[in-house]
């Protein structure tokens, strides 16, 4: 600009000067007056300086831009060094550090999202749900679709024991996008406070899209089945229309448990009764699963047929794996030793240990205090056996317990003291 203001001045002052017309010869056979060659040469250096004051604010943009674009990537790497620092200390279970962590993302996180809901999930993992729900609030502010609020706001309305809600959470979500867990979060959660026709739904939903194994089908199956149980018992219903509806339901469920269950449960008519054991004892050897055979046994009990259900009960035997066959066992030792039959319960214990013998082993792995179906076989046998009168065998058995104990505890000792390492520093 000051250039072009000399420049004119100049200018100005030679035209001023020099009023009259002045020709000049530029080569031969071309000539110009002065004033255009003057106002030629305006141009000219007037091009130079616009070009310069072109060329130096396109300078300036460019230097704030790369300013501007240097403060965001050291923005972005201190983002990401604080955003690894934070997900270690959750890792770890450090939820406090960590949450302040997040707390001085939430300031540089571009989204306002990512942070927030980390912060909510560290407060959760330390038992503050109510706190963690307030503050997801802010996300859900910034971005009320996106899905990863939406499904920890359901997960901590779920906490916090507002089903209603998280379903109401999940509705949104399954709107965007529907997969298999989300669809059987809504289903319990509609299970746990009542709407039994909308856990239906999202059942039947899930049967379409999932790729299940014939195991897994199996199990669905069934759970569909005892949700229209549900159904049937929250309905107003005589005990009549119950074991009427009941009915219908094993004609469209043969091979569940819980319609068994529920029939025998409901049914008085002792020829019905019978039916169903009958069915039950069919729908076990089907399915190879113990529980239709002690469905029926329960039923033939009820109608005081203990020896129909030690047949019931015996029958299974055929059908079950090793590890089936113990409560069944265990079930026909009790019910024999009820009915007065011990030496048909010590028969059926004989049978069973010879096939299995008792091991030491049986009661080293005793990790809890519950005790496990052999070992209350083992006891079983030991009470029926000094019953009997046959101590010789009840003390092979006893030995046999007490000396691997014994061994076991003494090796292990041993083992523990020669293995035990010398203690080596890390550092000097």
């Amino acid at each position: 600009i000051v250039l072009l203001i000399i420049v004119g001045t100049i200018i100005t002052a030679l035209i001023v000067m020099n009023l009259q017309p002045i020709t000049v010869q530029l080569w031969p056979g071309k000539k110009t007056e002065l004033i255009s060659g003057v106002a030629f040469l305006l141009f000219f250096v007037s091009g130079f300086a616009v070009s310069l004051l072109l060329l130096i604010f396109f300078g300036i943009r460019a230097w704030f831009r790369e300013k501007a674009l240097l403060s965001k990537e050291r923005k972005a790497h201190r983002f990401l060094q604080l955003l690894l620092k934070a997900r270690g200390l959750a890792a770890v279970g450090a939820y406090k550090e960590a949450k302040k962590t997040w707390e001085e993302l939430e300031l540089i996180d571009p989204t306002q999202v990512l942070s927030t809901v980390e912060m909510a999930l560290c407060l959760l993992k330390e038992g503050d749900a109510q706190r963690a729900l307030k503050i997801l609030d802010r996300a859900r502010s910034v971005a009320p679709n996106n899905l990863e609020v939406l499904h920890t706001a359901a997960l901590l309305n779920a906490k916090l024991g507002n089903k209603t809600a998280a379903i109401d959470n999940l509705a949104l979500l399954l709107y965007q996008c529907e997969t298999p867990q989300l669809l059987q979060m809504a289903r319990d959660y509609s299970e746990e406070v009542g709407r039994i026709d909308d856990a239906l739904e999202y059942h039947k939903r899930i049967l379409e899209i999932s790729s299940l194994s014939q195991e897994e089908r199996e199990e669905f199956i069934e759970k569909e089945a005892r949700l229209k149980i549900k159904k049937l018992k929250s309905s107003s219903l005589s005990k009549e229309e119950l074991t009427a509806n009941l009915t219908k339901l094993l004609k469209e469920y043969p091979d569940s448990p819980a319609v068994y269950c529920e029939l025998a449960e409901t049914l008085e008519n002792p020829d019905k009764l019978k039916k169903i054991a009958e069915q039950s004892i069919k729908a076990g050897q089907r399915r190879k699963e113990p529980t239709f055979f002690f469905l029926a046994a329960t039923a033939w009990q009820k109608l005081n047929e203990p020896n129909r259900a030690l047949a019931a009960l015996r029958v299974a035997k055929e059908y079950l794996k090793e590890e089936q066959i113990k409560d069944i066992i265990l079930a026909i030792v009790e019910t024999s030793v009820k009915e007065g039959l011990i030496n048909e319960a010590l028969q059926e214990l004989k049978n069973y240990f010879t096939a299995y013998p008792v091991q030491a082993s049986d009661f080293l792995a005793a990790d809890s205090l519950a005790i496990s179906t052999r070992e209350k076989l083992i006891l079983y046998y030991l009470y029926l056996l000094h019953l009997k009168g046959e101590y010789s065998v009840e003390e092979k058995i006893w030995r046999t317990i007490l000396e691997g104990n014994s061994e076991e505890s003494t090796s292990t000792k041993i083992k523990s003291a020669k293995q035990t390492p010398n203690p080596v520093l890390s550092t000097p």
